[in-house]
């Protein structure tokens, strides 16, 4: 603003706070936030390896023609693509899954085999009309 007025009051004030710190052996504020913030357990941690797989939609899958909201919910697995004749799109639970996508689910390692069969499975024929 061209006025040098506060200067000295925002100086010493400063001075005061970080001399307080110092004499109190206080941590960084955004540092102990996030020391805080981690040991809440409110977000789980994983250590097992993590992958993006590809799964195609094929034509008679149980997955075709139904919403991303209903696919079985997979427990530590998230959609997190969905790519249709060649062009990406951001799942959300009204989209409509068509014969031909590719769906990228991250996962955990351990996860891969039961999502394959998941998208593997075939509509029974009696239930074809």
């Amino acid at each position: 603003t061209g006025d040098f007025h506060h200067l000295t009051a925002l100086a010493l004030a400063s001075a005061v706070a970080y001399v307080t710190a110092e004499l109190l052996k206080g941590q960084p504020i955004y540092d102990s936030l996030l020391k805080k913030s981690l040991s809440n357990g409110s977000t789980p941690v994983s250590d097992e390896e993590r992958n993006i797989l590809e799964v195609p939609v094929g034509s008679g899958s149980i997955l075709e023609n139904r919403t991303v909201e209903e696919i079985p919910r997979l427990s530590h697995t998230v959609l997190v693509n969905i790519k249709r004749q060649g062009a990406d799109m951001i799942p959300d639970p009204d989209t409509k899954l068509l014969s031909g996508d590719f769906l990228y689910f991250l996962t955990e390692s351990r996860h891969t085999e039961e999502i394959h069969r998941l998208c593997e499975a075939q509509i029974p024929k009696d239930h074809i009309r």
